[in-house]
């Protein structure tokens, strides 16, 4: 009996161990462990994330603190989630709402601040990849807010907001920068509303979204497509109705995906959320999921799962909360099992599948425990928390996990000898 005691244990922690692994799974990502400790307390709301080659997680927002030190509207994570104290507190003094890594690891942020580590920075910025201020960059003086960053394989750099002015010329809410932060003077169209978002696609084009009518003298209604050379792609004339677009993301196969709170697109009836052929027509395949308010973030699986996050509370007649995913035929996932109370501003996928979440909640439910993150979460691939494993299995005294095994489709079975997995009875065998 001693003998199979030892079995007993050493299954269960090898299984644990193994489920700690797979439950990390999403494509070709995996997670290291269940309980890594990410809760970091970040005291105010987050707008951006970036996630570094290194693992690295840079955060943008109106925060003034994390983890009780203060870092002023930016700040940057190790990927455990403690604070990185080698990129120092910049102190500025207003909101960042983009940030941008270039390939040399220099980092872009855009936003409503004015000052930078001390030094006069209007809207705009370039660290170093220590988090110093890079005093190389061209102090390009835009006059208002940047909400939105992208950077051209050339390394010229796209910005979006609500400015009309860059270094004293017209720049009506879209503008392009040298990679050395100079008004790039082939590049003029302009918007007539504010640009909330810009994005590039592997083509070099220049996805377009915000709250404008016309681009130049065209009739665009809240998104539209440039060339690389900064011309209005003419064929890509479908526009939204009784709304704008707040966030954009582009499929391996080249549909856009928009998000918003808009109610049609084109003639059809598309609530909050809708995709695109890359033709710009509207891709007829994916169904208005009737969402009751604003998408403001979109991020895509490596498995082609699709998350949102915003301020909606419905999706496709089910009741969510704030964060939901889709499949990629655009059905809502009800295997994802995450609600939010407040806001869900930003949504990153990090290289190793993980899930990073930003906003304005201060609790984050998943699976039908609730969890205090400060604005901040990680989520595996799977939409488990940190920390979920020990609950979901509940493992009694004599009890053990056997065999298991990972499904196609990246379900797990398992089994062994066991009445209950979570609160569910289950004799002996059951399906993660």
């Amino acid at each position: 009996m001693k003998s199979r005691g030892i079995r007993y244990t050493y299954l269960i922690f090898s299984s644990l161990a193994f489920l700690s692994f797979v439950l990390g799974v999403s494509g070709n990502g995996f997670g290291a462990s269940v309980n890594d400790g990410f809760a970091p307390n970040v005291n105010g709301a987050i707008y951006s994330i970036a996630v570094q080659p290194d693992g690295k997680i840079l955060i943008g927002g109106e925060f003034t603190s994390v983890n009780g030190e203060t870092r002023n509207k930016i700040a940057r994570l190790n990927p455990d989630g403690t604070l990185d104290t080698t990129f120092p507190d910049l102190d500025l003094d207003n909101t960042v709402r983009s940030i941008a890594i270039q390939p040399d690891g220099k980092i872009l942020i855009g936003g409503s601040f004015t000052t930078v580590g001390g030094q006069t920075r209007n809207h705009i910025a370039r660290l170093n990849s220590n988090g110093t201020l890079d005093t190389d960059f061209n102090d390009p003086d835009v006059n208002s807010v940047v909400e939105s960053l992208a950077i051209q394989s050339d390394g010229k750099i796209l910005i979006g907001g609500a400015f009309n002015r860059v270094n004293s010329n017209d720049r009506s809410y879209i503008a392009r920068l040298t990679k050395t932060g100079e008004l790039d003077d082939s590049f003029s169209l302009g918007a007539d509303g504010l640009v909330r978002v810009v994005m590039l696609q592997s083509d070099g084009k220049i996805l377009v979204g915000g709250d404008f009518l016309h681009i130049g003298t065209e009739e665009r209604s809240s998104i539209a497509r440039l060339n690389p050379d900064g011309t209005l792609d003419e064929g890509f004339s479908l526009g939204v109705k009784d709304g704008n677009v707040y966030s954009l993301a582009i499929q391996s196969d080249g549909k856009i995906l928009i998000g918003g709170d808009f109610t049609t697109v084109g003639d059809q009836q598309r609530n909050r959320i809708a995709r695109l052929n890359p033709d710009g027509t509207l891709d007829t395949t994916f169904p208005d999921l009737g969402l009751d308010n604003t998408v403001r973030s979109i991020a895509i699986q490596p498995d082609g799962k699709i998350l949102i996050g915003g301020e909606f509370g419905t999706v496709g007649g089910s009741s969510v909360g704030e964060i939901a995913r889709l499949d990629s035929n655009g059905v809502l996932d009800t295997t994802f099992d995450v609600q939010i109370g407040e806001w869900v501003r930003a949504i990153a996928i990090q290289p190793d599948g993980k899930i990073l979440i930003g906003g304005e909640f201060n609790v984050l439910t998943s699976h039908g425990t609730d969890y205090d993150r400060y604005h901040l979460a990680r989520l595996y691939p799977s939409g488990y928390v940190d920390a979920d494993l020990p609950s979901l299995l509940n493992i009694g005294s004599g009890e053990y996990i056997d065999p298991i095994a990972i499904q196609s489709d990246g379900k797990i079975l398992i089994g062994g000898l066991f009445t209950i997995v979570g609160s569910q009875a289950r004799n002996n065998i059951a399906r993660l």
